[in-house]
């Protein structure tokens, strides 16, 4: 059935449409449907959509939260649903991502907002810094 498939596009603005696909995406990828490796790619890329830091980073922090659990976790190269190595390379694309977003958010906004801006961004690291938990922490139960 693709009618949740039709739901992302009908949706008006593009955070909440990648907030839904990224719902659908794991859905589908639990189906076993479609190539796992292929999916992860495609939402990972589709999240470079949204420009906004603050917005952005939230975003991604769901995708990383959302796919924790759907990640390729064998070294074999035989089947379609991708390997150790791309998880890996998913996790670290998100947090370069990330990152890029996060020092965005220094530059943005009056001078004269430069403190509370600072205070944001530094509880923000947290987010941030999810990724290489998470990465560590998926490395280990290997």
């Amino acid at each position: 059935d693709s009618r949740p498939l039709r739901a992302g596009p009908a949706c008006c603005n593009i955070v909440p449409r990648l907030y839904l696909l990224i719902t659908v995406g794991v859905v589908y990828i639990r189906s076993r449907e479609c190539s796992r490796k292929d999916i992860l790619q495609d939402l990972v890329e589709m999240c470079r959509g949204v420009q906004h830091p603050l917005r952005g980073l939230f975003l991604r922090n769901f995708l990383l939260t959302s796919t924790r659990d759907v990640l390729p976790d064998t070294d074999d190269n035989v089947s379609d649903s991708g390997t150790i190595e791309d998880s890996i390379d998913f996790i670290l694309l998100n947090f370069s991502e990330m990152n890029k977003l996060w020092v965005r958010m220094q530059h943005q906004g009056h001078s004269r907002d430069r403190t509370k801006r600072e205070t944001e961004r530094m509880e923000l690291k947290i987010l941030v810094g999810t990724n290489l938990e998470s990465l560590a922490a998926w490395r280990v139960s290997q």
